[in-house]
């Protein structure tokens, strides 16, 4: 512990970009050791792009993330939503208010997005293992 924090918060923190208030695409390399210290029981990620637009896209990324919720900007238009929730519906939620408030704010711009959830057998280090590939392919 080092004034009140644990080393794991403190690294953490080096790797948010205050400009908008997400974690940088580095901080992939410690999202497993994150996800695996909270020991969350469920798991989705989804990613979203669009060209041009990305300091809007934040803006709707942050009105609409779940609690308990990271955001990764993973460059100046594409970022990933990782929600500890593994339920389909809310994750066809999430993608559906970010893209229909996008559009409204930008006067019809569409945003691509991916989702993936976490199997009902799948390990939280194999789910995150999974996050962090697909992320490397965007």
């Amino acid at each position: 512990m080092r004034n009140g924090r644990n080393l794991t918060t403190l690294r953490r923190f080096k790797y948010l970009d205050e400009d908008v208030r997400f974690y940088t695409g580095d901080y992939r390399r410690l999202f497993p050791e994150h996800a695996g210290k909270r020991k969350y029981p469920g798991g989705s990620a989804v990613w979203f792009s669009c060209k041009e637009e990305g300091r809007e896209l934040g803006n709707v990324l942050f009105e609409y993330k779940p609690d308990e919720s990271l955001l990764i900007r993973l460059s100046r238009d594409s970022f990933v939503v990782v929600s500890m929730t593994a339920r389909e519906k809310a994750v066809k939620l999430l993608q559906k208010y970010v893209l229909q408030s996008f559009e409204e704010r930008t006067g019809g711009k569409r945003v691509g997005s991916k989702s993936i959830v976490r199997g009902n057998e799948e390990t939280l280090s194999k789910f995150s293992q999974r996050v962090m590939e697909c992320t490397d392919a965007l």
